[in-house]
């Protein structure tokens, strides 16, 4: 199997799997007990907690362990609203479901009101419409991803930080695809930020929460009181162990794998346009991020199930549509940034563990594929 679906999970780096199974191996004791046991694996999880925090310029008190980052995102939204009686929240409609449907569900709660700031074609985040809105509703929560899903477009954090402290709004940022893909200081970015470990080859099942120190909000999940009383329930330690090795490996060589990646990026866009010379790159091709491409394919060349033959040969990529009852319903994203009703958009999502005879290998495929 060719696997260029990275930017959905990854698989677990052996080093990462190695750590977990110690771990299994030689702590068992409930975090939260006072005994010896416990106490050993209190100290695992703080020392996971020190040396992640290190690697994002944060301290250790601003790191919160969570199940996924869909977990951390809604902890912020549902506090900020419920506690924090945020009244406008201010986003793109270019974002994850993480936030888009819980933003969906949880205004049928609270009353507040969604304001989506504008983009280009590219899905670059308009910096001038961002500072009309909070100019407008100071004050707000603003959400924002740092790299797009789906065509890896990139948002600069340092100008929307700035931004919105001129305003006196809050940052909430998704920070899932880019955690581990180049340094990133969350002291001078986000006042909110989360990761989950899957996505760099770590464990599923484990994320974190990062929040700036001077802002207080409510668990989302009460209980024990674990987490300094921000997420009830007995500490996954076997996925923080995971997820701490997982950072530590990405953190040290992401320079040395994003040349690899970028390399094999320019061999698959050339030879998916060589070989479809209508092809087109969906999102940015200079501020994005390196490993994700998402090509849009003449439906009467690609045909609409691209996606499923090229996963009968052999080859696991993501569409931007889904094939419900014999109709093509393209995303939420690919509608926002134009996509064709002609057109199919395949996103491939590269990763440390491709390799140059493989992307021969595909393009061998794809073309054979487009060919029956």
């Amino acid at each position: 199997m060719i696997y260029y679906d990275n930017a959905a999970t990854t698989s677990l780096l052996p080093e990462v799997r190695d750590a977990m199974i110690d771990t299994i191996d030689q702590y068992y004791g409930n975090p939260s007990s006072i005994h010896r046991p416990g106490r050993e694996a209190r100290v695992l999880i703080e020392e996971a907690r020190k040396q992640i925090a290190h690697q994002f310029n944060i301290t250790p008190a601003e790191l919160f362990f969570m199940s996924s980052a869909t977990e951390a995102i809604a902890t912020v939204l549902n506090s900020c609203l419920r506690d924090l009686t945020i009244k406008n929240i201010i986003t793109s409609k270019l974002e994850h479901p993480a936030v888009s449907r819980n933003l969906a569900l949880l205004q049928k709660v609270h009353h507040f009101n969604i304001h989506y700031v504008a983009h280009d074609a590219y899905g670059h985040i308009s910096m001038e419409d961002l500072e009309q809105q909070t100019m407008q509703h100071p004050e707000a929560l603003v959400v924002l991803m740092h790299a797009n899903n789906e065509t890896g477009t990139l948002l600069p954090l340092k100008k929307v930080k700035n931004i919105c402290t001129n305003a006196g709004a809050l940052f909430l940022c998704d920070t899932v695809q880019t955690i581990g893909k180049f340094f990133i200081n969350l002291d001078e970015g986000p006042d909110f930020a989360t990761c989950s470990a899957h996505k760099l080859y770590g464990p599923k099942g484990v994320g974190f929460l990062y929040k700036r120190n001077n802002i207080d909000i409510k668990p989302l999940i009460e209980g024990g009181k674990q987490e300094r009383t921000m997420r009830s329930g007995t500490e996954n330690i076997y996925g923080i162990t995971g997820m701490k090795t997982a950072i530590e490996i990405a953190c040290k060589d992401n320079e040395t794998v994003n040349k690899q990646i970028s390399s094999l990026r320019t061999g698959l866009i050339n030879g998916l346009t060589f070989i479809i010379p209508e092809a087109r790159i969906i999102g940015s091709t200079q501020h994005t991020l390196g490993n994700i491409i998402n090509m849009a394919f003449p439906l009467d060349i690609a045909g609409d199930m691209l996606q499923q033959r090229l996963d009968m040969n052999g080859v696991a990529v993501s569409g931007g549509s889904a094939c419900s009852s014999g109709t093509n319903e393209k995303s939420d994203v690919a509608k926002a940034l134009g996509v064709r009703d002609n057109e199919i958009n395949i996103r491939f999502s590269l990763g440390r563990l491709n390799t140059a005879e493989e992307l021969d290998r595909f393009l061998e495929i794809f073309a054979k594929t487009i060919a029956k």
